[in-house]
This record gives C-alpha cells, sequence and structure tokens, in this order.
C-alpha cells in the first residue's frame, strides 16, 4: 500500500471512529474492529516512512561515497596530468622546436598568443573610445575585459593601450 492510500484510509477510519485521542475517552458509536483497523495502519504508516527514512539515508551514503571516489580519482588524474606534462616538458627542451615524429607518437607545435593585461583602466579606456563594447562587461563589483575579445581585435588592432600580446609556441603529444 502506497503512503498516500494508508493517509487517506486512516483519515477516514479515525473520523468514522468515536474515539477522543486528548483525553482518551470512548463515545457511544466506538468500534473495536475500527479500533484495530486505525492501530494496523498507523502501524504501516511509521514502517512505511521508516522505509523512507532508510533509503534516503542509503541514497545519501551512496552519494558520499561517490564525492569520496571522484576526489580520490581527481587526485589521481592530477598526478597523471603532472607526469605527463613533465614528460612533454622534457620532449619539448630536447626537440627544440622542431616537429619530430618519435614512431609511437610525434612532438608538435602550435603557435598560440597569451594576451596580458597590464593597465586595466587605460585598456577599458582605449576599448570605450574605439566603440568595442562587446569587449567589457560591468559585472558586480568591477569591470571585466574579456581577453578573447580582445585577442580578435588584436587581429585589426596594431596595439591596445594597457594589454601585452605574448607570443608562446605551445608543445604537445599527438
Amino acid at each position: 500500500m502506497k503512503l498516500y492510500e494508508i493517509n487517506a484510509e486512516l483519515e477516514q477510519a479515525l473520523e468514522q471512529l468515536d474515539f477522543d485521542w486528548e483525553t482518551g475517552e470512548i463515545g457511544e458509536n466506538y468500534d473495536d474492529e475500527l479500533f484495530q483497523r486505525v492501530q494496523k495502519l498507523a502501524i504501516e504508516r511509521q514502517e512505511l516512512l521508516q522505509y523512507l527514512a532508510k533509503v534516503a539515508l542509503n541514497y545519501k551514503a551512496e552519494a558520499a561515497a561517490i564525492k569520496e571516489e571522484e576526489a580520490r580519482l581527481k587526485k589521481r588524474r592530477d598526478v597523471l596530468d603532472n607526469k605527463y606534462e613533465s614528460l612533454v616538458n622534457v620532449l619539448d627542451r630536447e626537440c627544440a622546436g622542431q616537429k619530430t615524429d618519435l614512431g609511437v607518437a610525434t612532438v608538435k607545435y602550435r603557435k598560440s598568443v597569451s594576451t596580458e593585461i597590464d593597465d586595466e583602466q587605460k585598456c577599458l579606456e582605449w576599448l570605450q573610445a574605439k566603440g568595442y563594447d562587446n569587449a567589457w562587461s560591468i559585472p558586480k563589483p568591477e569591470v571585466k575585459i574579456d581577453k578573447n575579445e580582445l585577442k580578435k581585435i588584436h587581429k585589426t588592432e596594431a596595439e591596445i593601450p594597457g594589454v601585452d600580446f605574448i607570443e608562446k609556441n605551445s608543445c604537445s603529444l599527438g
């Protein structure tokens, strides 16, 4: 029987039962069978609530175990990522910027540009003067400049005041 069915049947039986729960007085229309039915329904309801509580606690415990496992796996992944980066750095140093086929993998290089904002106010004033309104926003509490938009602007503008574009070679193993 479902909880809502038990509750509905229990409510109906309590309305029919001539019994004062606060004082314990039995009315003249009291039915012993109905009283036993109310007690049985109350026990069923209590058992069902206990079952639901157990299921909820199991879900909570399983979620905590998964969270713990995620943390353990993240820590393990970070260690492996660091080892990978260290070995790629060695390969990068030894290949000296040259694409190198190693048989099992190839050391490759890709040019990338890093955007560093030295003077945010100067950059913001320049962006506003030039009408690049999509390159900055005003989240609370301060102005935020979009570095990706700055890279796009840099393709058409030689220089942006307060911003340095640093070219570097990114090494990868593929």
